[in-house]
């Protein structure tokens, strides 16, 4: 589950959409000014360069509307759920699914959070072994061959850098905000994502790279069967698949999403 605080939620407003239907006219009361996720009165300047954005206060036009003033069709969306599905396994094991298909498995080391502060991983010696304490001792006084510092053991909760801190101060999740309008955009020029759900590159590519089998598998393939605006397919190549499929039923998104593909790969040359 990926949780996020940013944004302004868009729903409607019952009382507005009443006068609407029934084509009466709102007293315009005022304005106000939004700038920084702050509200001013339109005759505030801008802010931090940031040109503000207006909306215009109105009444209610009848005795019918004024009472649904303030209800509106929807929460403010911070929350969507990430899925992950296996297959029946048909009574193989988890390493025989892995040998047979290459995939079953999470890549936990690959996703661990952070590089500081988490449990540090200690590899034993092979017993008998007549291994030096060069790498310092292991459990329990074992000698050990490696000591290597991962990161936390991934969660299944995934935060932004406003809900996290209320929750941890440490590195315990994935912190990712949404996506900017510069990455929304990039490679379209002129004309703007109007896909009303993009996600962030960073979460894809933490989540393809959640799934991302070993270089060992020939050929690592995933299929985007929704894949929108193409975020998730940027961020599995970012995160090492080796080939990414992607099934669009809108023209315009496929459009946009190969202009976002080109403009990204262009940009990693190494992908």
């Amino acid at each position: 589950m990926w949780l996020h605080g940013q944004g302004f939620p868009k729903g409607g407003d019952i009382s507005k959409l009443i006068d609407k239907q029934n084509e009466d006219k709102r007293e315009v009361l005022g304005e106000v000014v939004y700038a920084d996720g702050r509200v001013h009165h339109s005759t505030a300047p801008e802010l931090f360069g940031r040109q503000p954005k207006q909306r215009t206060i109105t009444a209610a036009a009848s005795e019918q509307s004024q009472p649904w003033s303030g209800h509106k069709t929807q929460l403010k969306p911070a929350w969507e759920p990430c899925l992950a599905f296996r297959a029946p396994r048909g009574g193989m094991t988890f390493a025989d699914l892995a040998l047979e298909y290459g995939a079953g498995a999470l890549n936990v080391d690959g996703g661990r959070i952070g590089s500081d502060g988490g449990t540090k991983t200690v590899v034993p010696a092979p017993k008998g072994s007549a291994a030096t304490n060069t790498y310092g001792k292991g459990i329990h006084g074992h000698k050990s061959a490696a000591i290597a510092n991962l990161g936390r053991y991934p969660a299944n909760l995934l935060l932004d850098d406003i809900t996290a801190p209320m929750l941890d101060e440490q590195s315990r999740f994935f912190y990712c905000a949404k996506a900017s309008k510069l990455e929304r955009n990039g490679g379209l020029g002129t004309s703007t994502n109007n896909h009303p759900c993009v996600k962030p590159v960073n979460l894809c590519k933490y989540l393809a790279t959640l799934i991302l089998p070993p270089s060992s598998v020939e050929t690592r393939r995933l299929l985007v069967p929704f894949s929108g605006s193409g975020s998730e397919m940027i961020a599995a190549l970012l995160a090492g698949w080796d080939e990414v499929t992607g099934v669009e039923m809108d023209a315009d998104y496929c459009e946009i999403a190969a202009k976002r593909l080109g403009h990204y790969l262009a940009a990693h040359t190494h992908v």
